[in-house]
C-alpha cells in the first residue's frame, strides 16, 4: 500500500504542482521501496540500477508506439511496482572461496588518512570550480592549474592505503567520491557544455519533455530519452540537469557498488574488493564523462558484465538481472545492447554446456558442439549483417568493399607496441600507456586467464564474447564503408564496436590485480609501497589521456561551444528577422544554435545549420575553410535549399583564421565582429 501512496503523490505533483521538494522525497521513496521489494537481500544501490532498467525499457517500448507524456509516465510509474512484484529473485549460498588477507595501516592512523582524503578532494573540486571557462579551449588540463595533479596523485596512494586497511566497507563512498571527482572535470570545467552529441540529445529530450514526443521520430536512444523524461518528471527536476549528470552520477555511485558486491559476493574480502572497485579507474574513462546514448549504454554494458560475476562464479541462480540490463541496454544503443546479447547467449552456452557435462560426467556430444560452434560463428558476423539490413531499410548507404592491400598491412603495422620518449617519466609513461592499452589489456588478461586457469575458468564466457565482437569489428573494419557518414566519421561504428570488446577483458584484469596484491602480503613493506605507488601512477595516468590534451605529445582539435558562439547565433537569429537562411559554421556554433532555437528550421529533410555526421551543409563549410570562402560556394549551399540569405562564421581558432577573414571581407555584402575578433559572420545573399 505504501507503494501505491507514493505513486499517487508522484502523478499529482507531476500533474499539478512540479514541487521540487515532493518530487525529491516520493522520487527516492519510490526508488528506495522497490528496491528493498525488488530483492531485500540485495545490495540497495544494485537494486536502484534495475528498477531505473526497467522503467528505462519501458519508457522505450511505449515511446517507440505513442509518445511520453503526463498520462504515459504515470502508467509506466504504476506498472513498474507490478512487474516488479512478479520477478522471482534467488541466491546460492557460498561455493569457492577464495581465502586471503592484505593489511599494511595501522588502524589508529585510518581516520587521519580519511581526513587528508577528504582534505585533497575538497582542494581538487576546488581547483576545478575556479578554473572553469566560457572560453573556447584544446583541453581542460589547459587551465587547470598544474597541482590538480599532485593532489590528485596523493588522494589516489592514500585512498588505496584506507582500502587495503579496511574491515569494513565504508571506503565505498571515498571511491565513489574519487570516482566523481575523476569522471566530472568536463563537466565542472566546461560552464556551457562538453562536446557535442550531447547538446543534440539535450535538444531532442527538451522537444519530449514539453509535448510528449518529436517527429520525425527516432527509433534509437529511446531508452535514454525515456529515462530522462521520467527522472525529470518524477523529480520535478530540469531535463537538462538530468541528462548532465545521469552518467557521472551512475558511474560514480553505481559502478563502485557493483564491482564491489560482485568481488565480494565470488568471496574476495572486503578490502580486495574495494581495491577492485578503486583499480576500475586504471582504465580511461572517456566514455564516462559526458552523457549521450552511447556513453550511457557502454556504462550499462559494464553494469552486465559485473553484475554477472556471482552467476558465473555459481554464487547466484538467476540470470534475470542480466537479462534485465541488456534490454535497457539495447533499449539505450542497439550498438551496445547487441554485444550484450552476444554475451547472454554465451553465458546460457557455456553454462548448459557445464551443466550437461557434470550430469553425464561425458563429453559433449556432437549436437552440443554443432550448436555451440553456429552460435559462435553467427556471433562474429551479427553486426555487419545488422547494419546491412538496416541500411536497406534506412536508405542510408553502406557498401562492401575489399580493403586495399596498403591499408590492410597499415592496419597490422598500427597494432604493434609503441614506445615514446621525450625524457619526460610522467607523460612519457602516460602516453605509452594510452597508445599500448588495448595490446596491454589483450596480453595481461590473456596471461592471467591461462596461468591461473583453474580459478578463472568461469571467465571463459568473457573471453569469448570478448573474441566474437572483436570479430565482428574486424568484418566492419576491413569490408564495409560508411558512405553516408563524412570522411573522419567512416570508421566511427567499428572504433565503438572495437573499444566494447575489450570492455569483457576488464573483469579478468581486476581479478588478477587482486590475486596480485594477495601474494604482495608475503613481501616486504618497501614493496608493496612501490606497487600501490605504481597502481596509484596507472589511475592518474588513465585520469590525464581521458579528456582531450593539447601537449607536447598530442595535440586536441576539439574546441568547445563557447559565449561567443551564443552570442554569435543570436545576432543571426535577431539579423536575419522572419526571412529563411542557412549557416554555414563549425559543429560548436552549430550546436550553440540547437541549444538557443532547438530544431527551429528544416528544408524538407536539411537542417539550417551544419550537422558534421552526414549534412551537405557542413561539406559546403569545410570547403569553405579548407579551400577559402568563395561566394559560389555559400552561394551553392542557399540554392541547394532554395534560400536566398546565408551566413558564414569563421573562429578566431581557425588555423588560417586571418587569411580567410580577408578573402571573406572582399566577397560578403556586410560583416559582423563578435567579442573583438572571437567570431565573425558574414553575410551574403542572393537578389
Amino acid at each position: 500500500m505504501l507503494i501505491f501512496f507514493i505513486t499517487v503523490i508522484l502523478i499529482i505533483n507531476i500533474y499539478f504542482f512540479q514541487s521540487l521538494f515532493l518530487g525529491l522525497m516520493f522520487g527516492f521513496g519510490y526508488f528506495f521501496i522497490l528496491s528493498k521489494k525488488f530483492n531485500p537481500k540485495s545490495n540497495l544501490i544494485y537494486s536502484t540500477l534495475l528498477v531505473l532498467s526497467i522503467l528505462s525499457f519501458l519508457g522505450a517500448i511505449v515511446y517507440f508506439f505513442y509518445e511520453l507524456n503526463n498520462a504515459v509516465i504515470a502508467i509506466i510509474l504504476i506498472t513498474t511496482p507490478i512487474i516488479i512484484s512478479k520477478i522471482p529473485t534467488r541466491q546460492l549460498t557460498d561455493q569457492f572461496t577464495i581465502h586471503n588477507k592484505f593489511s599494511i595501516l595501522n588502524n589508529k592512523f585510518k581516520k587521519l588518512l580519511i581526513l587528508i582524503y577528504l582534505t585533497l578532494t575538497f582542494i581538487s573540486f576546488k581547483l576545478l570550480l575556479i578554473s572553469q571557462t566560457t572560453d573556447a579551449i584544446r583541453s581542460p588540463w589547459g587551465v587547470i592549474p598544474s597541482e590538480f595533479f599532485i593532489f590528485y596523485f596523493l588522494a589516489t596512494v592514500i585512498l588505496i592505503f584506507i582500502i587495503l586497511s579496511a574491515k569494513t566497507k565504508k571506503p565505498l563512498f571515498l571511491i565513489s567520491l574519487h570516482f566523481l571527482l575523476s569522471s566530472s572535470v568536463a563537466l565542472i570545467i566546461y560552464k556551457l557544455g562538453y562536446g557535442f552529441d550531447q547538446f543534440i540529445h539535450l535538444a531532442t529530450e527538451k522537444v519530449i519533455y514539453e509535448t510528449g514526443a518529436i517527429y520525425p521520430k527516432p527509433f534509437y536512444y529511446l531508452g535514454q530519452y525515456s529515462l530522462v523524461i521520467i527522472l525529470a518528471k518524477m523529480f520535478s527536476i530540469s531535463h537538462e540537469w538530468i541528462d548532465k549528470l545521469l552518467t557521472i552520477i551512475l558511474f560514480s555511485f553505481f559502478l563502485p557498488t557493483i564491482i564491489y558486491t560482485s568481488f565480494k559476493k565470488i568471496d574476495f574480502q572486503r578490502n580486495l574488493s574495494l581495491l577492485a572497485s578503486l583499480s576500475f579507474l586504471i582504465f580511461p574513462l572517456s566514455s564516462f564523462i559526458v552523457t549521450t546514448p552511447q556513453n550511457l549504454a557502454n556504462l550499462f554494458i559494464l553494469f552486465t558484465i559485473f553484475a554477472s560475476l556471482p552467476y558465473l562464479f555459481q554464487k547466484e541462480k538467476s540470470l534475470i538481472p542480466t537479462t534485465i540490463l541488456t534490454l535497457a541496454t539495447l533499449a539505450i544503443h542497439p550498438l551496445a545492447g547487441i554485444p550484450l546479447l552476444i554475451f547472454l547467449a554465451l553465458i546460457i552456452l557455456t553454462n548448459y554446456r557445464h551443466t550437461q557435462t557434470c550430469k553425464n560426467s561425458a563429453p559433449a556430444s556432437f549436437l552440443q558442439v554443432l550448436v555451440s560452434v553456429l552460435v559462435f560463428c553467427f556471433s562474429s558476423i551479427i553486426l555487419p549483417l545488422i547494419f546491412l539490413i538496416n541500411s536497406s531499410l534506412s536508405g542510408l548507404q553502406i557498401n562492401l568493399i575489399i580493403l586495399p592491400k596498403e591499408k590492410f598491412f597499415s592496419f597490422l603495422y598500427n597494432l604493434k607496441p609503441y614506445f615514446i620518449n621525450n625524457f619526460n617519466l610522467a607523460f612519457d609513461f602516460a602516453y605509452f600507456y594510452k597508445f599500448n592499452f588495448y595490446i596491454l589489456t589483450f596480453l595481461l588478461s590473456t596471461v592471467i586467464f591461462l596461468l591461473i586457469y583453474k580459478k578463472t575458468k568461469f571467465f571463459v564466457p568473457y573471453f569469448l564474447s570478448f573474441i566474437v565482437i572483436f570479430l565482428n569489428f574486424l568484418i566492419l573494419k576491413l569490408l564495409f564503408s560508411f558512405d553516408f557518414l563524412i570522411d573522419y566519421e567512416q570508421g566511427a561504428y567499428a572504433q565503438r564496436i572495437f573499444e566494447i570488446s575489450f570492455y569483457f577483458l576488464y573483469p579478468i584484469i581486476l581479478y588478477g590485480i587482486i590475486i596480485f596484491f594477495t601474494k604482495l602480503q608475503k613481501q616486504k613493506i618497501y614493496i608493496k609501497i612501490f606497487f600501490i605507488f605504481l597502481l596509484a601512477f596507472i589511475v592518474a595516468s588513465s585520469f590525464y589521456i581521458s579528456y582531450p590534451r593539447d601537449d607536447d605529445y598530442e595535440a586536441s582539435h576539439s574546441f568547445n561551444t563557447t559565449l561567443s558562439d551564443i552570442k554569435t547565433v543570436q545576432w543571426i537569429e535577431q539579423d536575419a528577422e522572419e526571412n529563411d537562411f542557412i549557416v554555414l559554421a563549425n559543429q560548436q556554433v552549430s550546436v550553440a544554435g540547437i541549444q538557443e532555437y532547438g530544431f527551429k528550421k528544416y528544408y524538407e529533410d536539411q537542417f539550417y545549420y551544419p550537422i558534421p555526421t552526414s549534412s551537405p551543409l557542413y561539406k559546403y563549410y569545410l570547403k569553405m575553410v579548407d579551400d577559402e570562402p568563395k561566394k559560389e560556394y555559400i552561394l551553392e549551399a542557399m540554392q541547394s535549399v532554395g534560400v536566398k540569405q546565408g551566413y558564414f562564421v569563421l573562429n578566431e581558432y581557425w588555423w588560417r583564421y586571418r587569411d580567410l577573414v580577408e578573402i571573406a571581407k572582399k566577397n560578403s555584402a556586410s560583416y559582423k565582429v563578435i567579442d573583438n575578433g572571437k567570431n565573425i559572420i558574414f553575410k551574403y545573399t542572393i537578389n
